[in-house]
């Protein structure tokens, strides 16, 4: 990290603890973060637990989700399943209503994938390909990217070949590491698809990379943003 970023940093911290001193939730939940990673801050999970849960009181719903995962694995209090999924349940419900306020891909994502495995809610396949689709179609690859994998599962009722090989594809054109994987399989196996050597070898080396921010910075920028929410 240069100077010029790591002084950024430390003003960040410095708004985001103004803010929680006024009970901004969105400034609990995004100085949690940066002391759950270290970031600008003394790494401490037993602060980020504490500031997560006092922005879940306030009804956040991403404080209540990363407050679940810290029961779950017992990262800055004692594992207790039962609070977890309490927590999981409350953030499933609060993502709920924010996607419905905002048609956010990102959320229709994460609601499909809680859908998809069970958390926070029961387990709903068909619920989890229909916010799957809405955030696929808003241009979201990993959304792209699960919409196929579950129409080429076997033996599934939501079996659906010609959809599989539609929505792999477009995530792996869309860089997609995982989509590109498996369409080449798909290549070198000649499974669902005409065997083509070449294409499989292409797919398995493509070069193309996703321009990113570094995961320090980029998740520095998602708490920023977090933090000029209103509550």
């Amino acid at each position: 990290m240069t100077s010029s970023s790591a002084t950024f940093l430390l003003r960040v911290v410095d708004w985001f603890h103004m803010a929680v001193a006024k009970n901004h939730k969105y400034a609990q939940y995004s100085l949690a973060g940066l002391y759950y990673h270290g970031y600008g801050v003394e790494q401490s999970y037993e602060t980020a637990f504490d500031l997560y849960k006092k922005s879940a009181r306030q009804k956040n719903p991403y404080a209540s989700y990363e407050l679940a995962k810290m029961y779950r694995d017992g990262i800055g209090a004692e594992k207790n399943m039962e609070k977890a999924d309490e927590h999981f349940q409350k953030a499933f419900t609060g993502f709920l209503v924010l996607e419905a306020q905002s048609k956010d891909d990102k959320l229709q994502y994460r609601l499909g994938q809680m859908l998809y495995t069970g958390t926070g809610t029961e387990k709903d396949i068909a619920a989890a390909i229909t916010y799957f689709e809405k955030a696929a179609k808003l241009g979201n690859v990993n959304a792209q990217y699960m919409l196929g994998k579950i129409y080429l599962e076997t033996d599934s009722e939501h079996e659906n070949v010609e959809k599989a090989l539609q929505w792999l594809g477009k995530a792996a054109d869309n860089g997609n590491a995982l989509a590109q994987y498996a369409m080449a399989k798909l290549y070198l196996k000649g499974s669902h698809v005409e065997k083509d050597i070449q294409k499989a070898v292409e797919l398995r080396s493509n070069p193309y990379v996703p321009l990113r921010l570094n995961p320090p910075a980029k998740k520095v920028a998602f708490f920023c943003r977090l933090g000029k929410r209103k509550r």
